[in-house]
Parts: structure tokens; sequence; C-alpha cells
């Protein structure tokens, strides 16, 4: 998810204009393990720079490194896109090896609307957030609900 500041929300507007407010979701994407590993290298980690794959794929066997990411997603015709530093649509059910999307809810249960807007960045039209806040308060239900679950 992008976070940005409300004043550096550029041309941006309420959700409506590109998205439709019924299909923003929150979600966890979970990876198997070699994919987590390629998303870990790609996203250049300097904490595991000197870390070898191996390595890294005993930290998640010991889950020291956890394989799921919370996330906001967009429902389209095409699957799910997710907005961060690259923006990726995936199928959610890990049959394009992108990962299975899970324990999705509406995002207007944990967003307000002065806290997701929809604006341009390099042409395309995507989402940003005002805060982190409800997506850490979605982690902490989604916890919660793994512990209960144990």
């Amino acid at each position: 998810m992008i976070i940005v500041e409300k004043e550096e929300v550029k041309n941006g507007n309420k959700i409506g204009t590109y998205f439709n407010k019924d299909n923003i979701f929150v979600g966890v994407v979970s990876y198997d393990k070699d994919t987590y590993v390629e998303r870990i290298r790609k996203e250049n980690f300097a904490c595991f720079k000197d870390t070898s794959d191996e390595q890294l794929k005993a930290l998640i066997d010991l889950e020291i490194i956890d394989r799921e990411e919370t996330d906001l997603f967009y429902l389209s015709e095409n699957g799910y896109t997710c907005f961060n530093g690259e923006i990726e649509t995936i199928v959610g059910d890990n049959s394009d090896g992108k990962g299975t999307i899970k324990e999705l809810v509406s995002a207007w249960d944990y967003f307000d609307e002065d806290e997701l807007y929809e604006t341009i960045e390099n042409g395309i039209p995507v989402i940003v957030s005002t805060s982190i806040d409800p997506l850490l308060n979605y982690n902490s239900d989604y916890e919660c609900k793994l512990e209960r679950n144990k």
C-alpha cells in the first residue's frame, strides 16, 4: 500500500472516479517459500543482503520470517491489484505463482473515507492511503484470529 501525507495527495480524489468503492479490500497474501525468497531478493532488503537463499528458507521454516503480507487490494476482472512500490495484479489462488489471498474484508471495515484516495502515479490510477493505522489494526485482528484458531 502506498502511504502519503494528506497534503501530498496530488490530484487526489475520493474513491469513485477510477475505482469502485465496493471492490476495495484488505487481506493477507500468503506465498510459498521459494516465491517469498524471490520477493525478498527483489525488494533488496539490506538486512538480508548477505543471507543466502538457503538461510532465508531456514528462517522461514523456523517462522522467524513470515511468508504473509497484509495489504490493500482492488478487485477487477483481471484479479486483485496491490498498490505498493510496484503495481501488481494477481489471481489470488496462486495459480499464477504470485500467492494466495485470504481473509479478505471490505477496506471500509478499517479505513475511513478520508484515509483512501485515488490519484495518478506515472500515468496509472492508483489507490493511496494517508494512514498505515487501519492496515495495522486489520493485521492485529488477523493475528488474534490465528491465535484463537490454534
